[in-house]
């Protein structure tokens, strides 16, 4: 996603359940900067949420922090979890943030 030159922009991260969960589960997700600074580049996320019965989605979303500077492409990751036996998906995404100065 485009980082914008101020203020913060969203990007959200959808998890995706194969076939619809035959049960609510709870996932937990937090952010993780690869070469995007926390703090700077993005606002840091811990936050859990529920998968209701039913559903095949879930969504997390980084507020990105806008800026004037030129710098490269920056990626940051998403870490997903869950209790034990509950999901069984690819645990990491990765986002990047491109420069638009």
């Amino acid at each position: 996603m485009v980082e914008g030159n101020r203020g913060e922009t969203p990007m959200t991260f959808t998890v995706t359940a194969s076939r619809p969960v035959p049960q609510p589960i709870v996932l937990c997700a937090a952010t993780l900067g690869v070469t995007a600074m926390p703090g700077s580049d993005f606002d840091t996320l811990v936050r859990c949420t529920v998968m209701p019965a039913g559903a095949t989605t879930a969504t997390f979303t980084v507020s990105v922090n806008g800026d004037r500077k030129r710098e490269p492409d920056e990626k940051l990751a998403l870490l997903v979890g869950s209790l034990p036996g509950q999901w069984s998906g690819d645990p990491i995404a990765y986002g990047t943030i491109v420069n638009d100065d």
